[in-house]
């Protein structure tokens, strides 16, 4: 019963990293260069923090990634639906948007 609830205190302060960021479809340079952000400015990746990017980034109406690629673009700690985000946002390639056509015109 000792080792469970020190286990649990272990899992409730430990430290997240690129691999948990990964793990929810984050780029794997763009999760690298956010935790790069976070330990300069002393905020390690808590879960608590993950939870929420996690939930602004549903207000947002954005994915995990995408928050994860504003927050490493504008060097930013956090991410909040309110804040002026919308300019870091990564821009469709010409080659997406041939993409979006073609299976637009093949779903008609």
């Amino acid at each position: 019963n000792q080792n469970q609830n020190q286990n649990q205190k272990k899992t409730r302060g430990a430290r997240l990293g690129e691999a948990d960021l990964i793990a929810l479809g984050v780029d794997e340079q763009a999760a690298r260069d956010w935790i790069t952000v976070r330990k300069a400015k002393d905020g390690p990746l808590t879960q608590t923090a993950l939870d929420d990017l996690i939930r602004e980034a549903g207000k947002a109406g954005i994915t995990v990634g995408q928050a994860v690629l504003i927050c490493a673009r504008k060097n930013w700690r956090g991410f909040n639906a309110s804040w002026d985000w919308r300019d870091a946002m990564p821009k469709k390639t010409a080659a997406e948007l041939l993409d979006e056509a073609e299976a637009q015109r093949k779903a008609a």
